[in-house]
């Protein structure tokens, strides 16, 4: 957010940030099937759009598609569609690339009309809701989550579900699945849903050899879309994709990529759209070029962009892969070790502050962004641990959950050991809270 602090709101106003993050997460051993297609809109700001829960964002001719402000019916995205490609070989010994998305059009399909492509995972949704599971939606969650420990089940609260026959249903409620911690919704909508390549049938590859009935590139994603209503970022859908390949298969190289369709300016009006892009800034955007949208010529129509807050670099290459003047950057390193020396890891201190907008600071190695934004507990007696009382700070342990969290199950790994730990805030691929103000 703080790299395109110059967009303002007489000029730019529908943003998409994403970040693509390798994930160490334990594939599913459930597959994807276009059966479990669900259909949401995302309007818990002044962005409203439809989403699909295999990784498609608008859907042109429909509405509201990137519609923005909510409301007013002004669209400016035909469609956003996820696209990973790898190089490897298929059985015969062929160098092959396949690749694999799931839009509206130009997906190839099989000999029954199948799509070939992503397709939604069962369980990270209630099947008895034609919803993806939303964070303010506790009737579009699943019974329990099957990527977190015991489901995250809450035994304390009832759903107040009602079967065909309007039978009242008491079920556990589970926990929300929230990206910031169990139960946490600090985002003001939050939509989760896991979709993984297995209806690709066009190559004659195997990502598990011994597994004819996988298929596709075995390639698994867990996504998730946030939105804030926060003034800085009430423009904006975040988007983040956690990209697992559950294979055996080792692709010697790979692209992560969107296709975007502008639709600047609505449905029916996006023959004179144009755009550019900056690769400091990693963004890319689209302006409508007579200024004049449809139906209506409603004027003036703003500038759509899509940014990259985060992807993929080389962590051993050497090269400073997205120009913020660090290099070998990994999103798996663990808290590694503590930086106190000038320039802290950094390997062009200039290029770093020209970024990050501050000079390099003291820093974990492992917080790979450098910024200096962890913190750890408030040592108040200076004995060297975190006694009941003193400020946890970041340093809040794996499921993100301090003592003044709603839902508080006490104390749990890493909580309290003055290092970072994957979960807490401000470290790893969890970025600050909305709700805190970051320095610099």
């Amino acid at each position: 957010m703080n790299k395109i602090t110059f967009v303002t709101k007489s000029l730019a106003l529908l943003c998409f940030f994403s970040s693509l993050l390798f994930a160490q997460r334990t594939p599913d051993p459930n597959v994807g099937d276009t059966k479990y297609r669900h259909q949401g809109i995302m309007d818990g700001n002044l962005v409203r759009t439809i989403f699909i829960n295999w990784g498609e964002i608008a859907h042109w001719p429909d509405s509201p598609s990137g519609e923005w402000p909510k409301g007013t019916g002004h669209q400016y995205v035909d469609g956003v569609a996820l696209v990973v490609q790898g190089r490897t070989k298929d059985i015969h010994g062929n160098v092959i690339y396949p690749m694999e998305t799931q839009y509206r059009e130009f997906v190839d399909k099989g000999p029954h009309d199948e799509l070939w492509g992503w397709a939604p995972l069962p369980g990270y949704f209630n099947p008895e809701n034609d919803k993806p599971a939303m964070s303010n939606d506790p009737l579009t969650w699943p019974d329990r989550w099957p990527d977190k420990e015991d489901g995250w089940v809450n035994p304390n609260e009832v759903r107040n579900d009602f079967d065909d026959d309007g039978n009242g249903l008491i079920d556990d409620l589970v926990y929300w699945n929230g990206f910031f911690g169990k139960g946490v919704q600090n985002a003001d909508l939050e939509t989760y849903f896991v979709f993984d390549d297995d209806p690709d049938e066009e190559w004659a590859f195997y990502p598990i050899p011994s597994d004819h009935t996988r298929r596709g590139m075995g390639l698994e994603v867990a996504a998730r879309y946030f939105q804030w209503s926060q003034v800085l970022a009430e423009d904006v859908i975040f988007a983040v994709y956690f990209i697992t390949n559950e294979g055996e298969a080792n692709f010697d190289s790979t692209y992560y990529s969107f296709y975007i369709d502008w639709g600047v300016g609505g449905t029916d009006d996006s023959s004179d759209d144009t755009g550019d892009y900056d690769t400091f800034l990693d963004i890319a955007w689209a302006w409508d070029y007579d200024g004049f949208g449809t139906p209506g010529k409603w004027h003036p129509v703003g500038v759509a962009g899509f940014a990259f807050l985060e992807s993929p670099g080389i962590s051993d290459d050497g090269m400073d892969n997205d120009e913020d003047g660090l290099i070998d950057e990994r999103r798996d390193s663990g808290p590694g070790t503590f930086l106190s020396e000038y320039p802290y890891g950094v390997a062009d201190p200039v290029q770093y502050e020209k970024y990050f907008g501050h000079p390099p600071g003291p820093h974990w190695s492992g917080d790979e962004d450098g910024d200096c934004d962890w913190k750890p507990y408030t040592d108040v007696n200076q004995n060297g641990q975190w006694d009941e009382g003193e400020a946890l700070n970041g340093d809040v342990g794996e499921d993100g959950l301090g003592p003044n969290n709603f839902g508080y199950p006490g104390p749990d790994i890493g909580e309290g050991d003055g290092m970072p730990t994957a979960g807490e805030p401000d470290f790893s691929i969890l970025p600050i809270k909305m709700n805190q103000t970051r320095s610099g």
